[in-house]
């Protein structure tokens, strides 16, 4: 589902292939969790999941999912014009360098 979600969207937008190109090479990115709040403009209470990934993109990362602070569900690569809802405690997943 991982690896499903990310070519996906390299189809959708061919300058992420690099960044996916980086996960196999030995000193590439990683898969690591980042604070709503990172992606969540102050009094911001919905977005869609296509406005996250630019989000990320502007960070340099690859958003690929959520992770839910109050069960731990994870939502895999939405469609991206899915309104998106980060309560406290969620957690977006991308691809991206160590901070």
């Amino acid at each position: 589902t991982l690896i499903a979600s990310a070519l996906f969207q390299v189809l959708n937008d061919s300058s992420i292939a690099a960044l996916l190109q980086s996960l196999v090479e030995e000193e590439g990115k990683g898969i690591y969790f980042r604070k709503r709040e990172q992606f969540v403009e102050e009094n911001e209470i919905e977005l869609t999941w296509g406005t996250l990934c630019e989000r990320a993109r502007e960070r340099k990362e690859l958003a690929i999912g959520i992770v839910r602070g109050f069960n731990g569900e994870i939502e895999m690569n939405p469609d991206k014009n899915a309104s998106v809802v980060l309560e406290k405690g969620d957690q977006v997943v991308v691809f991206a360098d160590a901070l």
